[in-house]
């Protein structure tokens, strides 16, 4: 018997099951949330390119700089 380790969203702190997860576009950050968690909480929600909160948050210190 296989038993998949349960994730929690980073968002609503709830269990994803499979299917129902979206992943930072950024290469190597592992974090995961709902899909639905991710469209509703992002502006312009694009699925290929979402990026989480920690890099969002990045890279509006990015263009602040400049």
């Amino acid at each position: 018997m296989f038993i998949s380790a349960q994730v929690e969203c980073r968002l609503c702190s709830k269990i994803i099951h499979p299917g129902e997860e979206i992943k930072c576009s950024v290469s190597r950050c592992g974090e995961l949330f709902h899909l639905t968690c991710a469209a509703e909480d992002t502006t312009n929600f694009i699925a290929e390119s979402f990026k989480c909160p920690q890099h969002v948050s990045s890279d509006l210190m990015n263009w602040s700089v400049l």
